[in-house]
């Protein structure tokens, strides 16, 4: 393994040795486990994150991210469009379109087996 990786995966926590207090610890250790493929561990911090932070389009984004890669494609989808319902009130709007088209991509992805984004990369009316 490179050196640089070696660097990396050692200023890397262990989820594990995380003691989550808020919903920003919840989410932090839930990128972790995702990161580590611990996605059922995951899923479960994303829900505690959103259990006293219930609107945050980056907690539930993160949701949709994991339930899709543990293979609950229907509950991913459930995730990510209510991800869409809580864009409107990001105040960065460049930031705002560019997670509504990660958004699609993935909802089409996992509906469709393409991303599909041409409608909303080129601005096509259709």
């Amino acid at each position: 393994m490179p050196k640089s990786f070696k660097v990396v995966e050692e200023t890397v926590p262990n989820p594990e040795s995380i003691n989550p207090v808020t919903a920003s610890d919840y989410v932090r250790r839930a990128w972790l486990f995702y990161s580590n493929h611990d996605y059922g561990k995951s899923i479960d911090d994303y829900y505690k994150a959103l259990e006293s932070d219930p609107d945050n389009v980056d907690t539930v984004f993160g949701l949709g991210l994991a339930l899709k890669a543990d293979g609950k494609k229907e509950k991913a989808v459930e995730s990510f469009e209510k991800a869409l319902t809580l864009i409107d009130k990001l105040e960065d709007h460049v930031r705002a379109r560019m997670l509504k088209r990660l958004i699609i991509g993935h909802i089409n992805q996992i509906r469709s087996g393409d991303w599909n984004l041409e409608k909303e990369l080129w601005q096509t009316k259709n």
